[in-house]
């Protein structure tokens, strides 16, 4: 039960016409963290939005 309530809780973004410079360097930078690029979306994120 608490794993579908986390799972609810947690939204999705899809985002859609990135150019493809976008890609390669959000792809890029993740690599230089060593995450993943998801990881590393979702750290822009909150890093520009808050916690």
């Amino acid at each position: 039960m608490l794993m579908l309530m986390l799972m609810i809780a947690m939204g999705q973004l899809i985002i859609r016409n990135l150019k493809p410079g976008i890609v390669e360097a959000l792809k890029r930078r993740a690599a230089e963290r060593g995450r993943s690029a998801e990881a590393e979306h979702r750290a822009i994120l909150e890093e520009a939005l808050g916690p």
